[in-house]
């Protein structure tokens, strides 16, 4: 397997040794071996065959795991770990779907440039009901669809595929932008270059998507689906802090990327509540609560 040893450092200390895996151990994987070995907080160091090397692995309440170091050298001491006690814990379902064309093509990512947020569309529904149609009705229906994450509107997450794996959830599906009359917007440009704003290499290349579910056609999230969502985002920036630096600009709705979609549209239709709520993704950022 995958674990090779602990090695006791400090009292409160722990460095975990991960040796190269074929095929790679993801995230979910590594997260599960340490919450259920280890207590307090934790550095993580893996060999630089892993496709994780030499980024933030993981952050949940009371673990930060890092991997800065090649070579094993450990750069990196307890007391420059920023703490996320102040956090609600991050929970999560890992129910992947099948690998599929439509709805998991199964490609890496190219890089992480934003978290893009959308609605399910489908009024009233769980996050294990959308999780279902990407992977029945999508390829069924050959409709390009997916998401990598599913809010519920019980807070619950779902994880459908790896976050590393690219969904096709940020497309432009052959429409223009009214505005700039292409089929990307000029912020969308912007923020991820050409390259990335053009078939086949389109946005969905460069972000993390999150679908979130809502009570009624207007759109309305539920506290806990706020919550949820807030958690999930600030975890995924602090363990790519080397990409995902502001949310303010770099937390972003469906509707920047392609100008013509009202996705999510409670965020489109209520500008003010989708600037509160990456306030709130960089209040927790900063060490606040939820």
């Amino acid at each position: 397997m995958i674990l090779t040893k602990f090695i006791q450092v400090e009292a409160a200390d722990l460095v975990l040794e991960v040796a190269a895996a074929r095929p790679p151990l993801g995230f979910g994987a590594i997260l599960g071996i340490i919450e259920a070995e280890a207590e307090a907080e934790a550095l993580l160091r893996v060999m630089p065959a892993l496709p994780c090397f030499g980024q933030v692995m993981a952050a949940a309440e009371g673990l930060v795991f890092i991997t800065k170091c090649p070579l094993f050298s450990l750069l990196n001491k307890r007391k420059e770990i920023k703490s996320v006690e102040t956090r609600k814990k991050l929970e999560y379902i890992d129910d992947f779907i099948t690998i599929n064309e439509y709805s998991r093509p199964g490609y890496y990512l190219n890089d992480i440039k934003a978290v893009c947020v959308h609605w399910v569309e489908n009024p009233g529904t769980s996050a294990k009901f959308n999780r279902d149609w990407f992977a029945i009705n999508c390829p069924q229906l050959k409709k390009y669809a997916s998401t990598q994450y599913i809010v519920g509107l019980e807070g619950e997450i779902i994880r459908m595929m790896p976050e590393n794996e690219r969904a096709n959830a940020v497309g432009a599906a052959g429409k223009v932008d009214p505005v700039s009359g292409q089929f990307y917007t000029d912020l969308a440009r912007s923020m991820f270059g050409q390259q990335f704003c053009a078939n086949p290499f389109t946005p969905s290349y460069v972000t993390i998507s999150i679908e979130m579910c809502h009570t009624d056609k207007a759109g309305s999230f539920t506290e806990k689906t706020l919550e949820s969502c807030a958690n999930l985002i600030a975890d995924i920036f602090e363990r790519n802090p080397s990409k995902l630096k502001d949310p303010m600009t770099q937390i972003i709705r469906h509707y920047d990327v392609v100008g013509w979609k009202s996705c999510p549209k409670w965020f489109v239709d209520h500008e003010d509540d989708f600037i509160k709520f990456k306030e709130r993704v960089s209040n927790l950022l900063k060490g606040g609560s939820v």
